[in-house]
């Protein structure tokens, strides 16, 4: 079995068939170097708040959104990007 058969059958039910093979890799390396315990998954709340923040924050990407939501849902005030977007969301910290 490969690594990203592996991986797939980690993450949340439905999740995998949502994920690219580059991030399936990225996710790979960052578990391979112990930056991550755990994926994560989006529910309805996670899709309703991620347009609430895009409603309030027009700048906010749909993409940057989601991930913000899941953050918030979770209690994760910091995230790894090399993304800029990020920062203009009050609370969170970037590390790069």
């Amino acid at each position: 079995m490969t690594q990203v058969r592996r991986l797939r059958r980690r993450l949340p039910h439905g999740m995998a068939g949502y994920l690219s093979r580059s991030s399936f890799r990225l996710i790979r390396y960052c578990w391979s170097k112990g930056m991550v315990d755990e994926v994560l998954g989006v529910d309805s709340a996670v899709v309703e708040r991620a347009k609430q923040m895009v409603l309030e924050y027009r700048q906010l990407s749909a993409r940057h959104a989601v991930h913000l939501s899941v953050m918030e849902q979770n209690g994760i005030a910091t995230i790894l990007s090399f993304d800029p977007g990020f920062e203009m969301f009050p609370g969170i910290v970037r590390m790069v």
